[in-house]
């Protein structure tokens, strides 16, 4: 079968067909195990084994696993944290008024960051971002 011919759609219902069809065989299996050990169902176990490792090369997962459909596979997933740390100076102004003190320190700590004395306080916000960066694992 040419599976390029069929939408994502299709090949995901056939898909979850085949790995309902393993989980039969499986049980078909199980069931011949109960009845007792014959050549008949000796035969019947070792034909259901070959079809279930069909299916499970078919959709190109491990043959002697049970298979799985949407497949699982391995993602790695770059998480954006941000953590909100305060820190302060003082800053000595000549002004007239607290706010134009408060002007004049603002831009002076801002012309000059690293001239400045900063103590860090603790930390007092950390989150979690809904931004991620993610690609998947081929293994």
């Amino acid at each position: 079968m040419n599976y390029e011919d069929l939408t994502e759609e299709q090949f995901d219902y056939m898909a979850e067909q085949l790995v309902d069809t393993w989980h039969t065989l499986a049980k078909i299996c199980e069931e011949a195990k109960g009845i007792g050990l014959t050549p008949q169902t000796h035969s019947i176990c070792t034909a259901a084994i070959q079809g279930q490792r069909e299916i499970c090369s078919a959709l190109e997962q491990d043959e002697d696993k049970e298979p799985q459909w949407p497949p699982v596979r391995k993602w790695k997933v770059g998480v954006n944290q941000e953590c909100l740390v305060h820190f302060t100076t003082e800053v000595i102004v000549e002004a007239s008024t607290m706010r134009e003190a408060e002007d004049l320190a603002l831009e002076r700590a801002n012309e000059d960051p690293w001239g400045q004395d900063w103590e860090e306080e603790e930390t007092l916000e950390r989150e979690v971002k809904d931004t991620f960066m993610c690609e998947e694992l081929h293994v």
